[in-house]
């Protein structure tokens, strides 16, 4: 009678540590996948406010083209009203990352910031492509309705003004009127609620799926965690025998296994020569492995959280965080009690830079004048690239007295006038090798002073933009404070 095969202590614990080993492989396989679902969800996040905002940014668009034509009798702004209803209603191809600063970069000779993408749809069928429940869908396309029938107030608006040839001044007020009376501004909040409802609605529906999916990870993380320790644990049994098997003693691959069990995944483990094949090689592999995968997903998540609220060529602060921190100093000023000023600024002479020597040495002088305009604020202001060669400064706890709070604000507004009217010494390549010019370059600033919430944000920025422009149609290289009268 043949003797029967009994598998030594050993061999069971050693199949028992690989069933182990698997299992871990398996959740930390699963582990990492739900880590890019967690992403995906962010994305969708992103993606859901982005459409959210188009639809919010179509609109002021369409405002202010409308608002520029009736003030001016400018033709170019009733085309690019007509190319912006156009874009949106997926008639005309979509520019080149159209979500991105485009028609305020769009001034008087016409000239594009990007191309055309060849890409027509419609921005109500992205919205239905998005992925958004019924009732998130609902309310934006309540507000892109809403959106729609406004424009048959602004196309009024422009017809009225054409009704006469030259234009008579008691029309051109009579379409201002209609562009800025309770019945259009009613409208614009008709927009602007939807829009928030779904932002809420959004935020809320794909904030829950994130968690959702974080605690999934968190229990994969555990479980993880619990199978190394297993692991471990069968490998102690037999600790005399494995030592070769292993690479190493019990209490080094124990340490290790803790260190990666811990998100540890940043401290590096020799092996052995002559242990390639052990446990111990495995382990650094997968630590390897790790760190690779944290790294990426560190740099991802640093790429878009610099993308979403900074400025990729100064590194200040984009019109997004801009906002952010303009609502942060206004709700600082009701509770203080306290003024805070938003300037508003425009180098006078900029076009010609670019003209003459490229946009790469235009980019330099915007870099050099973002690093001065830093030096003359405090740490806990504000300042931001507002697009172009346009900078906005929030300086937030200025004085209780608005006569001395206007001095404060003009000291700085000073300093920094004249800080930018020094020369720059620019060096840049060329084919011919590297070259150095001396650029003198002059600023129009706008400074609105303002406390507590009597005005919003964007009639703050609006009416630095205003005194900016009359800064730049006096005799430019001057800073001017706001005045309704002027």
């Amino acid at each position: 009678m043949p003797a029967k095969n009994h598998s030594s202590p050993f061999s069971r614990s050693v199949w028992v540590s690989l069933g182990v080993l698997v299992v871990s492989v398996l959740i930390f396989a699963i582990y990492i996948l739900l880590e890019r679902q967690i992403e995906r969800a962010n994305e969708l996040r992103y993606q859901s406010l982005s459409l959210a905002y188009e639809l919010r940014q179509s609109s002021d668009d369409l405002t202010r083209m409308v608002r520029s034509y009736v003030i001016t009798g400018d033709l170019l702004y009733k085309q690019n009203y007509q190319e912006i209803l156009d874009i949106r209603n997926g008639k005309k191809p979509r520019p080149v990352r159209y979500q991105d600063i485009y028609w305020d970069l769009v001034l008087a000779d016409d000239q594009r910031p990007r191309p055309y993408s060849g890409q027509t749809i419609a921005l109500l069928q992205q919205m239905r492509e998005a992925g958004f429940t019924e009732e998130e869908f609902a309310k934006l396309a309540l507000a892109k309705a809403n959106s729609d029938a406004l424009t048959s107030t602004e196309f009024a608006a422009m017809k009225l003004v054409e009704s006469t040839i030259p234009t008579t001044e008691a029309n051109r007020s009579k379409a201002i009127l209609m562009l800025h009376d309770t019945a259009y501004h009613q409208a614009k909040a008709a927009i602007m609620a939807p829009i928030n409802e779904f932002a809420n609605m959004s935020e809320q529906r794909t904030l829950d799926l994130v968690h959702t999916r974080e605690n999934a990870a968190m229990l994969a993380r555990l479980l993880f965690i619990f199978f190394g320790l297993l692991l471990f644990f069968m490998l102690l049994r037999a600790y005399r025998i494995s030592h070769v098997t292993l690479g190493g003693s019990v209490d080094e691959l124990q340490a290790r296994i803790a260190r990666l069990g811990s998100g540890d995944f940043l401290s590096t483990f020799p092996v052995a020569k002559g242990m390639e094949n052990s446990v111990m090689s495995w382990l650094s592999a997968t630590q390897i492995e790790l760190s690779q995968i944290d790294a990426a997903r560190k740099a991802a998540e640093d790429k878009i959280h610099n993308l979403a609220f900074y400025d990729s060529l100064t590194n200040l602060p984009n019109r997004r965080l801009l906002n952010d921190r303009l609502t942060q100093v206004m709700a600082l000023s009701k509770h203080s009690g306290r003024y805070a000023a938003l300037m508003f600024l425009d180098l006078d002479n900029f076009k010609s830079l670019n003209d003459t020597h490229g946009h790469d040495v235009g980019d330099l002088l915007l870099i050099a004048v973002a690093h001065r305009i830093s030096r003359c604020v405090r740490e806990m202001d504000t300042v931001a690239r507002f697009g172009g060669d346009e900078f906005v400064v929030v300086l937030g706890e200025l004085d209780m007295d608005q006569a001395k709070s206007n001095s404060q604000a003009n000291i700085v507004a000073e300093k920094i006038r004249r800080i930018l009217a020094e020369p720059y010494i620019l060096t840049f390549e060329r084919d011919s090798g590297a070259r150095t010019i001396e650029h003198h370059c002059t600023s129009s600033i706008g400074v609105v002073l303002f406390i507590n919430h009597e005005i919003s944000e964007e009639d703050i920025l609006q009416r630095a933009d205003t005194a900016m422009y009359q800064a730049k149609e006096g005799c430019r290289d001057q800073s001017r404070f706001f005045n309704a009268n002027a």
